[in-house]
């Protein structure tokens, strides 16, 4: 009796479990709809924001205190075959030497156009230009730089933000590099320029390929804190069901569809991984040029030949062995080219393959649709998950062929595959459980295994959350610090200046800048080298720190100036700082390098609602006085003395 009721219970169980399995299914797939959706809402976002005209975009209607970031879209200023500087574009020259302008549309590759003679872009240089309007210039801001074929140096105006490899205009003058990344910026003016000298000697396309993104930096780094997470969380779902799909083939290694899955899973993560950018933007890894893109080649070619595998192995009587062997062995060609051929040669091959994957996807649908027809086990869910990935690989292969403009969505068909095919797995694992006892009760120990995994995995993802955050927070503390001195930059100066400034408002609490510069440091830079300089620099903003001590901040204003903010201080205790600083660094720094160093101050205090510039100005004005009068000396400003706007680089 006691067995018929047991034999009754497992029975029920049996029943309730695929439904309850379709009811995990559906609302999974409904997860990847959603994701889908706020993907294409977030891209529809961003065509309503203004777009660039003509090498000009008018970001006056911006707040970016509640815009996360903005895409530097449209039609930029392009000068082909030119390496040229802020300088050299906006001359009004009308010499022989003239830049020569153009416009070319962002984000866009330079096989999308053409030279003069009529001729398709593939190898090359050119310079980008994008002029920028804000309603307020007082906010720093951050640009978000994708991968850029092949090399980039990175200008605001004249100044210099980033170099990405060597920039050159042959092959043998540059260097590809590999290094999306964020950079911060104060901007100088509310109109500003955004210039990017771009060369490519490598890959059969260059140019910009995706978006540029200007915002804040915490929130361009939350931004991109939130799609890591996004893809550490698809990448743990395919290592979570390659060890799941293994663990299967072990106990029934009869069946190699589950060994296909899993291979299929792990260069899924691998390609996730490398298409995320995670590793760039984290700054913790360097991930060189050819190692990314053979990696990025590789993972594509070869997960398409394990799906059709995986298709085949699953529904052999729907497909002609010859032709799917035939596709199989094209993928591991193409793979094996992108492992042993120079890179040029494997990106060209890249166009080829999506061409061909349309026909992959055209023939595996025939199939497919055969097999449902035929009611094969598993074939709806199987064709329910390929009709969502096959959706959005071909959304995306046109997106790639240049058909239309759009955002990749094909990480999350893959998503939905993987999760159908692991649904169909799972329920011809559940048939077979109950044809054979001893392989289910086998299978039970597998799955706590398996749970104790996930649980670990999951943790992993954590503690790497966790590792994402305090990277961020140290980014933000770089933001405001000189790696070089250990003292403020330009940045975390005017911050505690804007502090200074509140507390003289709301107190009447004075405070004083002194303007500090290295005699004839050009000299000591060409006679004993650049290295011997930095050891200055650092050696003097260590003395200066022990004279200052509490009494206020230091910062590196630029090359060998130092700016001092001195909280709570008279003009007259201002300058007995001064004069303490000039002869601590004439005496003990040049004790220390071996060698005569002097520096030349100026100092001035702040006044009731003057800008910032102003006073600064003030003590520069004092400090060029200081140099003309022999220098080694230590002026003071006056009050009353005119003063001109900063330079653009404040």
């Amino acid at each position: 009796m006691s067995n018929i009721i047991k034999s009754q219970t497992q029975s029920r169980l049996s029943k309730s479990l695929p439904l309850i399995s379709t009811v995990v299914l559906v609302g999974l797939l409904a997860l990847v709809l959603i994701s889908v959706l706020n993907l294409l809402e977030g891209d529809q976002l961003d065509r309503q924001r203004p777009k660039a005209q003509e090498g000009v975009i008018d970001l006056m209607s911006i707040d970016f205190n509640r815009v996360s970031s903005v895409p530097l879209n449209g039609t930029w200023s392009f000068y082909w075959d030119q390496l040229l500087t802020h300088e050299q574009i906006s001359s009004d020259s009308e010499t022989v030497g003239t830049p020569k302008e153009s416009y070319a549309k962002v984000p866009h590759i330079w096989l999308d156009m053409e030279t003069d003679n009529g001729q398709e872009r593939q190898f090359g240089f050119a310079t980008y230009k994008l002029s920028v309007k804000l309603a307020d210039a007082s906010q720093a801001l951050a640009l978000k730089i994708p991968t850029i074929g092949t090399a980039f140096n990175l200008f605001i105006n004249d100044q210099l933000i980033t170099e990405v490899g060597t920039v050159g205009q042959s092959q043998a003058s540059s260097k590809a590099a590999y290094k999306p990344g964020i950079y911060s910026f104060a901007p100088p003016a509310q109109t500003f320029d955004i210039i990017l000298q771009v060369s490519n000697h490598d890959l059969i396309w260059g140019g910009i390929w995706s978006d540029l993104r200007l915002g804040s930096p915490e929130k361009l780094h939350i931004e991109q804190l939130r799609k890591s997470f996004k893809s550490t969380f698809i990448i743990a779902i395919f290592i979570t069901i390659a060890v799941f799909n293994l663990i299967q083939y072990s106990l029934r290694t009869q069946d190699k569809t589950p060994l296909v899955i899993c291979v299929t899973c792990l260069l899924l993560a691998l390609r996730e991984v490398e298409t995320a950018q995670i590793f760039a933007f984290m700054e913790a890894f360097y991930i060189p040029f050819e190692l990314s893109l053979r990696v990025s080649f590789l993972s594509y070619f070869l997960t398409q030949g394990f799906i059709i595998a995986y298709y085949y192995f699953s529904f052999k009587e729907d497909y002609n062995q010859k032709v799917m062997y035939s596709i199989f062995a094209l993928s591991a060609v193409y793979g094996l080219i992108t492992l042993l051929a120079p890179l040029s040669f494997s990106s060209a091959l890249v166009p080829s393959f999506q061409l061909l994957s349309l026909l992959i996807i055209i023939y595996t649908s025939y199939g497919l649709v055969i097999a449902v027809k035929k009611k094969r086990p598993t074939a709806n869910f199987i064709f329910l998950g390929t009709l969502v990935f096959f959706s959005l690989i071909v959304h995306d292969i046109l997106i790639n062929l240049r058909v239309f403009d759009g955002v990749q969505l094909v990480s999350l068909g893959l998503v939905a595959l993987i999760m159908c095919q692991n649904y169909a797995t799972y329920s011809q694992f559940m048939i077979a459980s109950d044809q054979n006892k001893h392989l289910s009760d086998e299978l039970g120990l597998k799955n706590d295994e398996l749970l104790v995994f996930s649980k670990s995995l999951e943790d992993q993802v954590a503690s790497r959350t966790a590792e994402l955050s305090q990277a961020n927070e140290q980014l933000e503390v770089f933001a405001f610090n000189d790696s070089l001195t250990n003292t403020l930059n330009r940045r975390g100066l005017l911050q505690r200046a804007t502090e200074a400034i509140k507390e003289f408002n709301a107190k009447s609490t004075p405070f004083c800048m002194l303007l500090i510069d290295f005699d004839h440091f050009k000299k000591l830079n060409d006679t004993h080298g650049h290295e011997m300089g930095d050891k200055v620099l650092a050696e003097g903003a260590n003395k200066m720190r022990s004279v200052v001590e509490s009494q206020g901040y230091i910062g590196r204003w630029g090359g060998e100036e130092f700016l001092v903010l001195l909280n709570q201080q008279s003009i007259e205790a201002a300058q007995d700082v001064a004069e303490g600083i000039r002869v601590t660094i004439e005496e003990l720094v040049s004790s220390k390098v071996g060698m005569p160093v002097t520096v030349s101050i100026g100092v001035s205090q702040y006044t009731n609602n003057e800008p910032i510039e102003k006073t600064i100005n003030r003590a520069d004005a004092a400090l060029y006085e200081a140099k003309s009068a022999g220098r080694n000396r230590v002026v003071i400003t006056k009050q009353s003395l005119s003063t001109s706007e900063l330079s653009s680089q404040i």
